[in-house]
């Protein structure tokens, strides 16, 4: 898949810059007109010296990836593609990375476009009950100090355009029948996430907030695990993110994990 025509211009880099000016987690703004990843690019340079706010973005992935080695593709200039490295001054548990990346990504998506942005357990950012987006957090391997938090989201191009992704999906320009701006719903959701950043290393704890904007409590839901397929309805979750299925054989169990679909 080749990158958009010109019709679709990539991002104003400068302006970008300029939106993000004084935000923490955008010290450094290194942009490619396509890459392999985005996360992949960040993951490298945290290896090194690259420090805390140090900001991928481009405009066209060629190995973008989703959760359990799903494939994340997108038309080139048409979305939102970035990657952050993350070095806190304490130690951050998975199920916080995954509610920071969630949360900036549906608040940030929220402020800039009205639209009703909600999260599909653990990591999908859902506009009626279709995809919009995803994020990907991945520590660094030997490190219990530094992460990488991948966020992207489908903005300026129709869903039938996205080709390979699985599920429903939707994205800014189907709900809203209009191309938004990307520089301002990309400061927007950097932005969003760096509220929740400092929440975290304040000491501050998430998980009210996460849960308020699930999109499946309540919902009756399929999950599947790498050994079975339960049925049944989504009770809420506990503080350390699993979340409480009430089955259809009268059981409430927990999972960590599991590919989750509305029914």
């Amino acid at each position: 898949m080749q990158p958009s025509p010109a019709s679709k211009p990539p991002l104003d880099v400068l302006r970008l810059r300029r939106l993000l000016a004084g935000n923490r987690l955008a010290g450094e703004v290194i942009y490619k007109p396509q890459t392999g990843s985005t996360n992949n690019d960040a993951l490298a340079a945290a290896r090194g010296t690259a420090p805390e706010g140090t900001l991928f973005i481009t405009d066209f992935q060629t190995q973008g990836r989703g959760t359990r080695g799903r494939t994340w593709r997108s038309p080139g200039n048409t979305s939102l593609l970035l990657s952050v490295i993350l070095r806190p001054t304490r130690v951050l548990k998975p199920v916080e990375l995954t509610q920071l990346a969630a949360l900036g990504l549906c608040n940030g998506l929220r402020e800039s476009t009205s639209l009703d942005v909600r999260i599909k357990w653990p990591n999908d950012a859902m506009v009626r009950d279709k995809k919009i987006g995803g994020v990907l957090v991945e520590p660094l391997p030997g490190s219990a100090m530094a992460a990488v938090v991948g966020i992207g989201a489908n903005l300026n191009l129709a869903a039938s355009d996205i080709g390979l992704a699985e599920g429903s999906v939707t994205s800014v320009l189907d709900e809203t029948g209009s191309r938004c701006d990307r520089e301002l719903v990309i400061a927007a959701v950097v932005d969003a996430l760096e509220r929740s950043y400092r929440a975290l290393e304040d000491g501050g704890s998430l998980f009210e907030d996460w849960t308020a904007q699930s999109a499946v409590i309540g919902r009756s839901v399929s999950l599947r695990t790498e050994t079975r397929t339960y049925v049944g309805a989504v009770s809420g979750f506990d503080p350390g993110g699993e979340l409480l299925l009430d089955c259809e054989d009268g059981t409430r169990r927990r999972f960590t994990a599991g590919r989750l679909e509305l029914l």
